[in-house]
């Protein structure tokens, strides 16, 4: 979606839009995503996300990440849950799930740990907001991995503002997720 100069998302450098003084990306919820490099092949270590964001609507099942190969396989993803205010962390066929977590308009730190037997803790501003099983993601190359966008035509594109996304190839122990909290 780079090379489409209408498909990416919007820089805001400053201002009241923007979280502590510093800039974020908009995105539409139309067209608006970016395209993540090949990798994150092995994932049997775990999986840790982070992303900072300001929902502005309750698009269905809108994607801040998403990490896939061909086809959906392997798929690693943190998202809206439906059209409710919940967030949904997904791999392969698993899911977990954080209930009232989102609020459209303001600012929201979730988290997603995922450990390597499978046991799944979200976060929200570094509170416990829910916990589940989740498979471990298959070793496999995921080249169709997306920021804010969706290669699942039941699903839509994230419209808001995203300030931060981290994501990791393992699960951080409880003093790393702390120290990204502060």
């Amino acid at each position: 979606s780079q090379a489409v100069e209408a498909a990416r998302p919007t820089l805001v450098p400053d201002g009241s839009d923007a979280i502590q003084g510093q800039p974020v990306v908009r995105f539409d919820g139309v067209d608006d995503a970016m395209a993540l490099p090949a990798g994150f092949t092995v994932l049997t270590s775990g999986v840790t996300a982070y992303a900072v964001v300001k929902p502005d609507s309750t698009a269905r099942w809108a994607r801040f990440f998403e990490l896939a190969g061909a086809d959906g396989a392997g798929l690693v993803s943190l998202m809206r849950k439906g059209t409710s205010t919940s967030i949904r962390y997904q791999a392969g066929l698993d899911v977990a799930d954080a209930e009232d977590v989102l609020t459209p308009g303001a600012f929201v730190l979730v988290g997603v740990v995922q450990q390597d037997d499978g046991t799944t803790t979200l976060y929200e501003h570094g509170t416990v907001a829910g916990s589940g099983s989740a498979a471990v993601p298959e070793v496999l190359l995921r080249d169709h991995n997306q920021l804010a966008g969706t290669t699942n035509s039941a699903a839509h594109p994230f419209s808001g503002d995203l300030a931060e996304l981290l994501v990791y190839s393992r699960a951080l122990t409880a003093q790393e997720r702390t120290s990204l909290e502060i």
